[in-house]
């Protein structure tokens, strides 16, 4: 008998690994595994020197040593940076990455620096006020308010664990995992040598035209773009990305 799909899933910032609990919901088959990144839900991680890149890479690498079967890694938003520098770090671990709104991080050292400086004053003004202005001002943006399409009761349940997110725990987040923070890996895809997809929202512009470059240098990638959706494409349209999932793993040879 073929043991079930082994997927671990990587969460977004100001999300949590229950976010993914739409998509277990359609694929109750198979086994996931969807932790909770530093500075998000249950993680202990509050210091900005306990949510960094490195922290994230050991905990997801942690959760699956000793598995019977190799995962399959995947990753929205900064959850796919964590995947991305998962993959480069432990190539051998992954039967696939399946990567959502990611990017690879940003390799010109003074737009780095401009990010970092803009996810600090972010982060002060979090631990100044707390985050509920913060979330408040976060859901009305473009790449953030398609969310309103994601399917019930998962949205509401989503909102009420953003509700409990920790200030200092976002802010960590966004010092040590920020995309400004985050090694810049572009010049490493090529040795990314395990079959991936690329997922983006047909209304998130910026990371549909991320995914176009990441598809050139990726020896085995793939870039789907689904429709009516924005950044948060896995959680907006589940069924759609489940079976785009199902056929690209199938492809593959990868049983699903």
């Amino acid at each position: 008998m073929t043991s079930a799909l082994n997927m671990v899933a990587l969460h977004g910032f100001t999300g949590s690994g229950a976010d993914f609990d739409v998509l277990r919901h359609h694929a109750p088959e198979w086994s996931w595994c969807t932790p909770d990144l530093p500075g998000h839900g249950r993680h202990p991680a509050a210091l900005s020197a306990d949510a960094t890149m490195n922290v994230a890479v050991s905990l997801v690498r942690r959760v699956v040593d000793g598995g019977s079967q190799v995962p399959v890694l995947m990753g929205y938003s900064m959850g796919g940076r964590v995947a991305l520098q998962a993959a480069v770090c432990h190539p051998d671990s992954w039967q696939a990455l399946i990567l959502v709104g990611a990017t690879p991080g940003i390799a010109d050292p003074q737009q780095a620096a401009d990010r970092r400086d803009a996810d600090e004053q972010l982060a002060q003004k979090i631990e100044l006020h707390g985050p509920r202005p913060f979330l408040d001002e976060w859901s009305q943006l473009p790449l953030i308010a398609s969310q309103r399409s994601m399917p019930q009761p998962w949205r509401d349940l989503r909102e009420q664990r953003q509700r409990q997110l920790r200030g200092e725990g976002l802010a960590a987040s966004l010092r040590g995992m920020g995309t400004g923070s985050m090694p810049a890996i572009w010049d490493r895809l090529s040795g990314i040598s395990i079959p991936v997809l690329l997922v983006t929202g047909e209304y998130d512009e910026k990371f549909r035209t991320i995914a176009d470059a990441m598809v050139r240098q990726l020896p085995r990638a793939t870039h789907l773009v689904l429709p009516e959706v924005g950044h948060a494409a896995c959680l907006e349209a589940p069924v759609a990305f489940l079976a785009a999932t199902r056929s690209f793993l199938h492809t593959h040879g990868i049983a699903v």
